[in-house]
């Protein structure tokens, strides 16, 4: 039942949310019209205030959580509902799972309008906390309290060092324990955020681009070994030298530790050059047989055990035989055609980012592989008659774009090429799904395999086999 107090401010009472959508809020349903209601899930029972009324659905806030779902659990983290991580962990990893798998068959129903395609099950992980090899953290003077109690409690020192908060970027909450990422994270980052309160640094201001030192970047890898990356304003080394030795000091062994400058508004560091203070230029990751090379840029799957699953799924649905040519199309560092090497006859990589194609030459040699070439640019410029009169027509191409997908020069040259299959692994199954129909004038969709890299998220990873028509 809704009640209209003024225009803006409609209350509902005792709404049953039935479902869950892809953003994670509870859906429900006022008058024959889907509300979108923050902080709910399946099977609550919730009185609710509109704050956004359209024509043909409506968004709300939670006011009072009438009947708490069956399917609700007590989240792991204390920070749950204010970091913008997680928003799932309220609910078991099963119906996680289903929940993803539900997502991916929408997508694929709903935008590339294809049929007559097999879909397996989604892949869990066995590893649902501490799965994540890296982490960003921001320093910041835009805190975010609870309450009021915890504000007053600040006595005036305002600085945090944590995640955003979900929906505000200016607004930082303080992270003590977060359970992504084994230790010695938590002990890593709160050393640093301890020492730089005591070399008494200006923490970053987002809104006026100001302040002194602005993140922090931890990656460990399954080898054991641990790369930390600390971002500043300036390059002021009577500040910064002192800082990361006592930091070296007071830590357990850090295996490389490097630090940028970035005065931009924005906080990419790829355009940056990187500063290394101590220890190996790099570190290395372990992905099934063959070993990665892992820099302060590299772009790599961010959980290493689900990483496994993923490349050892490529290689089934492959089904190479060892006489294939194989191109890599945004390959990266190189991790997956590396990782096919040994069951195909040649790997061609292509990357638009220099820097990953030098890793890629790299982890090639580390792991002795003689039958990979890399070549950097843009797949939709690269990819030409001329590059294929060179390295000999793709057996199988492989694709594993950004989260925008393909370009729209790629598709037409893809289906112009015709290989005999494409493998295309997306980490957004909506624009997969939208590429998917496109694609459908020279390939037949066969099947799709959903796997979850990311517990506790939203997010799924899914591949898409094709064959040419």
């Amino acid at each position: 039942m809704a009640k209209h107090y003024k225009k803006k401010y409609i209350l509902a009472e005792d709404v049953v949310i039935t479902s869950l959508s892809h953003t994670g809020r509870g859906i429900g349903r006022i008058d024959n019209k889907v509300v979108f209601v923050e902080d709910t899930v399946p099977n609550d029972i919730a009185d609710i205030q509109i704050v956004k009324n359209k024509k043909d659905f409506a968004e709300a806030r939670l006011t009072n959580l009438k009947k708490a779902s069956d399917l609700r659990i007590e989240p792991t983290c204390n920070h749950f509902g204010i970091c913008g991580g997680c928003r799932l962990m309220n609910l078991p990893y099963e119906f996680q799972l289903k929940h993803k798998e539900s997502l991916v068959i929408e997508d694929f129903k709903r935008i590339s309008h294809l049929t007559d395609y097999k879909i397996h099950p989604v892949i869990g992980a066995e590893k649902v906390l501490g799965y994540r090899n890296k982490l960003e953290f921001t320093f910041s003077r835009h805190p975010w309290f609870v309450s009021k109690n915890d504000e007053a409690d600040s006595h005036d020192d305002r600085r945090v060092l944590g995640f955003h908060v979900r929906g505000r970027f200016d607004k930082v909450v303080d992270i003590q324990q977060c359970h992504l990422q084994e230790e010695p994270a938590n002990l890593i980052r709160n050393t640093f955020g301890k020492l730089a309160r005591q070399y008494d640094f200006e923490f970053y201001d987002q809104k006026k681009n100001t302040g002194f030192i602005r993140t922090l970047i931890i990656r460990m890898t399954k080898t054991s070994e641990i790369m930390v990356i600390v971002v500043f304003t300036a390059d002021q080394p009577e500040m910064i030298r002192p800082f990361l030795t006592e930091a070296i000091r007071q830590l357990p062994p850090i295996h490389s530790l490097y630090y940028f400058i970035n005065p931009k508004v924005n906080d990419s560091i790829y355009d940056l050059e990187p500063n290394l203070f101590h220890g190996n230029t790099y570190i290395t990751e372990r992905a099934g047989h063959i070993r990665l090379q892992v820099g302060p840029k590299s772009f790599l799957q961010t959980n290493s055990h689900q990483a496994e699953i993923l490349y050892s799924q490529i290689e089934k649905i492959c089904g190479l035989t060892g006489e294939e040519t194989v191109y890599d199309l945004y390959c990266g560092v190189g991790s997956i055609g590396l990782y096919l090497a040994h069951r195909c006859k040649k790997i061609i990589g292509i990357e638009a980012i220099p820097e990953s194609i030098e890793e890629a030459q790299a982890n090639m040699q580390l792991n002795g592989i003689d039958n990979a070439n890399f070549l950097a640019g843009q797949s939709e410029k690269v990819l030409t008659p001329d590059l294929i009169a060179t390295y000999g027509k793709p057996d199988v191409i492989i694709l594993d774009p950004p989260r925008a997908g393909l370009h729209k020069d790629l598709i037409a040259t893809l289906c112009q090429i015709k290989p005999e299959k494409l493998l295309y692994v997306s980490c957004n199954p909506s624009t997969q799904a939208r590429d998917a129909a496109l694609l459908s004038e020279s390939f037949q969709l066969i099947e799709i395999q959903p796997i979850d890299m990311f517990p506790h998220t939203l997010h799924v990873e899914n591949i898409a086999l094709f064959k040419s028509k």
